[in-house]
């Protein structure tokens, strides 16, 4: 049975309500309310849910009241295929029925209705629920595009910088180059031409910090900024950075003290996202320091099993910050002076990049005194202290993770250890046939993954069919498990994955003979 309605849904046209109900007589009672309470709109009515939804294939409404207890299809039952449908799920519906005990009516809300009336029918009352419903509609439905609308004009956004900070890059670099080449010219320039080409590689510099700041902010944003670890020198690299802060620090004119103790000692991390990391601070340093600033690098505990730390404390004497300013320090877009033509990204950049390698960054002030930052960042390792795995050079490897990330970084350890053979298998498909064929030395088994991906490689280790050494990378409680559940000696490597402990733990394994052997033979 069906009502007008016929109406084409617009921003200005009346609402186009469904009244699906088994009783002709109380689709009539909903079209008197209607009319009583002068709520214009259109009615579609049905006496059963299926025509409702065969109704909703073709034509779209804005609300629907839909009767509990009906012939065949009930209400609940409707209401499930509705959500079960895309093109449906976001539809209003207000339950209506004489049953008013509460398991019905928590049944209703807890299904995701909008509302629940009760029978006998009030006209008030019910107008009143509809025009609430269609209000709070409307309003989702007009924040979802305003959303859209923000989203689409972000996305833009971040398009447009960074292809401005790509497209940036190369003529900045080609500046900076051609000034160097200036100075570098047989017999020089002269003091004012010295000095002019030393502005020009000083803001030429700066600008090219706000780009690759840029686009880290934008990786960052979009979850694509991924630390890819490798073993770099700390000295090196800090001698590096603040070769490349000489042109700023002459142009200011200040004392650059420097207490550099960080030795022959290595850092296993993102060498290019470090830094810029250390850039960033030294900018922000010299950008407000007064007279002087100074740097202090030293590292420690390096015969620790896990390795050492790097602290880095960068100091300068400008007018620093009010301690209600420390909070919102790390903040995009936040600077401590309103004087300051800086864009609030170095400190938060460096902030991410810290937190990627599981360290600490820290500031604190002293107002019109001075401003030290606190970084410490673990994973320094004396290279000398570092397993050699050159002896062992013909061990196969194969490491199942679903993390690509994960097995590359593992991948890349073990080849800068001295192996040649290590690959990474998934543990979607035929796991037994990627260890078997052919038999590697030893099988890496990344738990991050769910219990269901890995435990094929388990009941492999544990019938003995495959004879080679097993190690498992995860967090201590899962290791725990792991060894609970086989006799098998395993090796176990704890998460955050450490690139000594992980060569010193496939060093180990490969002296004894497969775990897999030593079961058989027992």
């Amino acid at each position: 049975m069906k009502g007008n309605g016929s109406a084409a849904h617009g921003q200005d046209s009346k609402p186009r309500i469904m009244v699906v109900d088994d009783d002709p007589a109380n689709l009539q009672v909903i079209r008197m309310v209607v009319v009583r309470e002068k709520f214009l709109c259109d009615l579609i009515l049905f006496e059963n849910g299926q025509a409702g939804l065969d109704y909703l294939n073709d034509h779209r409404v804005d609300l629907i009241l839909l009767d509990v207890v009906m012939p065949g299809m009930n209400g609940f039952e409707m209401f499930a295929k509705l959500r079960e449908n895309p093109a449906w799920a976001e539809i209003p519906v207000i339950f209506l029925s004489a049953i008013q005990e509460p398991e019905y009516i928590i049944r209703g809300f807890e299904m995701g209705a909008s509302d629940y009336v009760g029978k006998p029918i009030i006209s008030q009352v019910l107008t009143a629920r509809i025009r609430a419903v269609l209000r709070i509609n409307f309003l989702q439905n007009e924040l979802k595009e305003r959303n859209a609308e923000l989203e689409g004009a972000n996305s833009l956004k971040d398009e447009f910088l960074s292809i401005c900070s790509h497209d940036l890059r190369a003529p900045l670099s080609a500046i900076d180059l051609t000034c160097q080449l200036l100075n570098e010219e047989s017999g020089g320039l002269s003091d004012s031409s010295s000095e002019l080409v030393g502005r020009i590689v000083n803001q030429t510099r700066l600008a090219r910090r706000l780009v690759e700041n840029i686009l880290d902010l934008n990786k960052i944003e979009e979850g694509r900024l991924v630390p890819h670890p490798t073993f770099f020198s700390i000295q090196e690299l800090l001698d590096g950075c603040v070769v490349d802060q000489q042109p700023i620090i002459l142009a200011k004119n200040i004392d650059f003290a420097k207490d550099m103790q960080s030795g022959a000692a290595v850092c296993y991390g993102d060498r290019d996202m470090i830094a810029q990391m250390v850039r960033n601070v030294l900018d922000n340093a010299i950008k407000f320091a007064r007279n002087s600033v100074s740097v202090s690098s030293h590292v420690a505990e390096l015969d620790a099993p896990e390795g050492g730390r790097w602290d880095l404390v960068v100091r300068d004497d400008g007018v620093g910050f009010k301690p209600e300013q420390a909070e919102t320090l790390f903040h995009k877009y936040v600077t401590t002076n309103s004087n300051d033509a800086g864009y609030g990204l170095g400190l938060y950049i460096s902030q991410q990049t810290v937190k990627m390698h599981n360290g600490s960054i820290s500031v604190q002030s002293v107002p019109d005194e001075a401003t030290t930052l606190a970084i410490r960042l673990p994973m320094i390792f004396d290279p000398d202290s570092l397993p050699d795995l050159s002896e062992i050079s013909h061990a196969s490897v194969r490491i199942f993770t679903s993390s690509r990330d994960t097995g590359v970084q593992m991948e890349n350890i073990l080849l800068e250890g001295g192996l040649v053979d290590v690959s990474i298998g998934s543990m979607e498909g035929e796991n037994q046939d990627q260890i078997t064929a052919p038999l590697p030395d030893v099988v890496i088994i990344d738990m991050q993954s769910p219990p269901q991906d890995y435990y094929p490689l388990v009941r492999l280790m544990n019938n003995g069919t495959v004879a080679t050494r097993w190690i498992f990378l995860g967090t201590l409680p899962e290791l725990e498990e792991i060894a609970m559940l086989t006799s098998i000696p395993i090796g176990r490597m704890p998460r955050p994955l450490n690139p000594a402990i992980c060569l010193r733990m496939v060093k180990t394994m490969m002296r004894e003979p497969p775990a897999a052997l030593l079961t058989r033979l027992a």
